[in-house]
């Protein structure tokens, strides 16, 4: 009997185990997540098909109506309010951007973080003449950088528009970034796309019939689509720029981001624009273009969630029958 209740007890050790392994991975499929702080809070404008999330600390989450409820949001993390996307500036000796330290979950770098000024409720009707509306201020206090971003959105469309003027305490360079973590319709992998003529950069699902893309209104500098951390290290960290973008793509399966770079000198303030969008063809708006790119390449790793999900019901049911067996003894 006791040989038996052993078995019993490794069984059930197993399932707990298995469990808390596919807790961890439920958190982050590809191991990319790192828990950090707390949200840091945001307005939500909900249309259909977009809902967009937009934080006080200049990042963005967006989720789509028709993508799986289980994976919403198209900026990784996918099931969390606040995400690895948003506005990007360097001055000076600074690299400011979203307080990502302060995500629940992240895979960004640390960034001279932007506090938050103000945030206005949303506004407006959703219509073409009255778009959907959230305006938020944000600063950096070492630096004195301050930005107004503009967050606009007709409902029923599947895309929307961020403008944002960056101002600066003395004149100087700046360069400043839109860019994301890129999880295209349930996969964090994906192949690039890059139009020539509008500017635009985005990706496409493995499948390729899924597209996300930003489309500059103000004509971008440069632009960058690669695996995400090589994204972020373009942009660099708190205290130290990267190289910035270098308009290219890799161009295979990859677990990708992307974005566009603005780079200007600035007496006092200046203002940038682009549309960013979501859906099953390749048309950014408000122009229709041909966009290309895409090979085909393996499948995600994120697969291997489901494989644990089944050995974990096995050893589970396992463990169950033989307690019954030991009871009935």
């Amino acid at each position: 009997m006791k040989y038996r209740s052993n078995v019993y007890r490794f069984l059930f050790l197993a399932a707990v185990l298995l469990l808390a392994m596919a807790f961890a991975v439920s958190v982050s499929a590809d191991g990319k997540g790192q828990y950090s702080g707390e949200d840091v809070g945001f307005a939500q404008i909900v249309g259909s098909p977009l809902t967009i999330n937009v934080a006080v600390d200049g990042s963005y989450q967006v989720i789509h109506d028709a993508v799986d409820p289980f994976t919403p949001g198209q900026v990784y993390p996918t099931s969390y309010d606040e995400a690895d996307a948003g506005i990007f500036v360097w001055y000076g000796n600074y690299v400011i951007g979203p307080d990502f330290d302060n995500h629940a979950v992240s895979a960004s770098n640390s960034y001279d973080a932007w506090s938050n000024v103000s945030q206005s409720p949303v506004t407006g009707s959703g219509t073409p003449g009255d778009p959907y509306v959230v305006s938020t201020s944000v600063s950096n206090g070492d630096s004195g950088v301050t930005a107004d971003i503009n967050t606009s959105y007709v409902d029923g469309e599947d895309y929307f528009r961020i403008d944002w003027t960056i101002c600066v305490p003395t004149p100087g360079d700046i360069s400043t970034f839109l860019a994301a973590d890129f999880y295209l319709q349930g996969s964090d992998a994906g192949y690039p796309y890059y139009d020539p003529v509008t500017g635009s950069i985005g990706g496409t699902n493995e499948a390729m019939d899924w597209y996300q893309i930003f489309t500059p209104i103000s004509p971008a500098d440069a632009y960058m689509e690669s695996t995400y951390y090589t994204i972020w290290d373009a942009i660099g960290s708190a205290g130290l720029a990267g190289p910035g973008f270098d308009n290219t793509v890799v161009n295979s399966l990859i677990d990708n981001g992307g974005g566009l770079q603005w780079n200007e000198a600035v007496t006092s303030c200046a203002t940038f624009a682009s549309w960013w969008s979501f859906g099953t063809t390749p048309v950014p708006p408000p122009t229709s273009v041909s966009l290309t790119g895409g090979l085909v390449g393996e499948g995600h790793p994120a697969g291997s969630l489901y494989l644990l999900a089944l050995l974990l019901v096995v050893v589970v049911a396992g463990a169950w029958l033989v307690r019954r067996r030991l009871v009935s003894r």
